[in-house]
């Protein structure tokens, strides 16, 4: 994102800067919303379908629905469980639980590898340029040497 954004920065003129900024920074927080968002689902629908495949049998419906809506949900209800139901029911959902974090997570470093990818292929040709030194700021590598008296 930093190169991007520096990409962006440097290919407009100096008076477009501030609209070229909130572009960037709109991008960004976009992206990083809708990142969350997409990743998120892809937990939870791993966890619903995880902890659909393995809840224990005699897991009452309302118990069922409750773990599957939210993780404070199976809590409550698991407790209100017969013991043994109850810990097989907080164990499923554990597991569930860990199964979508590791889904999100590959899905993350999926989406990472590619716009590395993407990004050194795009970018490969594309070469830093230095700004011209503005009229009348001559810096040291432009000033004539002075030599000695």
């Amino acid at each position: 994102m930093a190169i991007g954004s520096e990409l962006i920065m440097g290919a407009v003129p100096p008076e477009r800067a501030g609209a070229a900024a909130a572009v960037v920074e709109t991008a960004t927080e976009f992206v990083g919303a809708l990142g969350i968002a997409v990743l998120g689902s892809i937990g939870t629908a791993a966890y619903r379908s995880g902890l659909a495949g393995s809840v224990p049998a005699g897991t009452p419906p309302a118990a069922l629905r409750a773990a599957l809506d939210t993780l404070g949900g199976r809590g409550r209800r698991a407790g209100r469980l017969p013991p043994t139901l109850g810990t097989e029911l907080l164990g499923a959902a554990r597991a569930a639980f860990i199964h979508g974090l590791n889904c999100a997570a590959l899905g993350a470093a999926i989406t990472t590898i590619l716009a590395a990818v993407l990004s050194a292929a795009f970018f490969r040709r594309v070469r830093p340029e230095s700004p011209a030194p503005a009229a009348g700021n001559r810096t040291a590598e432009t000033q004539p040497e002075r030599q000695a008296a």
